[in-house]
């Protein structure tokens, strides 16, 4: 994805970590339309996305995994990619979170 020309779409509950996670891919962002979270796209919605995407210049439509699998139901772009987001934690965090727990009697 290194210089590629991305356009984005969301419908998730903190689209700048979103927004933060595209530009962190050394993409060249050229639009980006967020949805409320948990939004129903609709067609219209979607012939949107694809429309902005193409007049942007877009190499590629990137969502995240949420939001390529509420828009399976459409006729998919070739070039829509969702974005895997992985979380890990390690030991440390565990011990962090836990350790002022009190066990109840």
């Amino acid at each position: 994805m290194h210089n590629k020309k991305i356009f984005g779409f969301c419908g998730i509950g903190n689209p700048d970590s979103f927004k933060e996670t595209l530009f962190s891919l050394n993409t060249e962002l050229k639009g980006l339309m967020i949805f409320r979270d948990h939004y129903q796209y609709g067609m219209s919605d979607f012939q949107r996305i694809t429309g902005n995407a193409n007049k942007s210049g877009a190499d590629w439509i990137v969502t995240t995994e949420k939001g390529y699998n509420e828009t399976q139901r459409f006729s998919l772009p070739e070039n829509l990619l969702a974005v895997r987001i992985e979380f890990h934690v390690d030991e440390q965090f565990y011990e962090d979170v836990f350790r002022d727990i009190v066990p109840l009697q």
